[in-house]
């Protein structure tokens, strides 16, 4: 039959793993777009990403926004994220939590400075063990894992600016997101200097990138046997984001209503 050529046709394709991504995401409070268009300021063209999901809360004033900007790959080769130490206490904790706007940035680090984190110290904290490179396996030259991280960071890079252009005080926080439904490891060199590999479901990485001006983040990588834990505990983050900058959001929707 037909429809039987159609549907194997379709299991070869990546659009299985973009719909799973999009109904994991849409069973929590977030409001899914599949193949959404977003701007690339650097070319001036119109992109698309595979799946956007911006959280909802019926209560929000609209002066913040979460995201998660998620690619999709389909392969059956595997991915490996490359690992080294874990980084120094130096780093940079809003960088490596999410990409974030102006005005985000600028409640984020109040609080950083003042010792006032609370709902999101914890989630901050989990990049500090986040390797280093990402890569597809057994792959030729074309490596497929970097236009995937570039993608995800242009299309937050995209989102945020279309968020702030009429209202430039929202506080967006974004999230670069890739899924895959290979295998995914792990690999770094232990104690004796030999290689270590290990099959994890869920894994990130550091990414630094120039769009105009240096742009470096942390993104996470998970199969598509995580998306249900990954979705439930993104609907967690946003949450833990909106109480933390609850007092900030009154602040701003205030002045944006003597303005008006």
């Amino acid at each position: 039959m037909l429809s039987n050529k159609v549907l194997d046709w379709m299991n070869k394709t990546g659009f299985p793993l973009e719909m799973k991504t999009a109904l994991s995401f849409r069973k929590q409070s977030f409001d899914v777009y599949q193949s959404y268009d977003y701007k690339d300021f650097e070319s001036d063209k119109s992109r698309e990403i595979d799946v956007l999901a911006i959280h909802i809360d019926q209560t929000s004033k609209g002066m913040i926004d979460v995201a998660y900007v998620m690619e999709c790959k389909a392969s059956k080769k595997p991915w490996v994220v490359l690992k080294g130490k874990t980084l120094s206490d130096s780093y940079h904790r809003l960088n490596s939590f999410c990409i974030a706007s102006v005005a985000g940035r600028e409640a984020f680090v109040d609080k950083l400075i003042n010792g006032e984190l609370e709902y999101i110290r914890d989630y901050t904290e989990t990049s500090k063990y986040a390797g280093y490179d990402f890569r597809q396996a057994m792959g030729g030259d074309h490596d497929p894992a970097y236009g995937a991280a570039i993608g995800v960071i242009k299309a937050c890079l995209g989102y945020i600016q279309d968020r702030t252009c009429n209202v430039s005080d929202r506080l967006c926080y974004c999230f670069p997101v890739i899924v895959v439904d290979s295998p995914l490891f792990e690999c770094w060199l232990n104690e004796t200097g030999e290689l270590e590999l290990q099959e994890v479901q869920r894994s990130c990485f550091k990414f630094s990138s120039y769009h105009s001006e240096r742009v470096s983040t942390t993104v996470t990588v998970i199969t598509k046997s995580e998306l249900d834990a990954f979705s439930s505990e993104a609907e967690r983050v946003a949450d833990s984001i909106r109480n933390e900058f609850a007092a900030r959001e009154n602040e701003l929707f205030d002045k944006l209503c003597k303005r008006t």
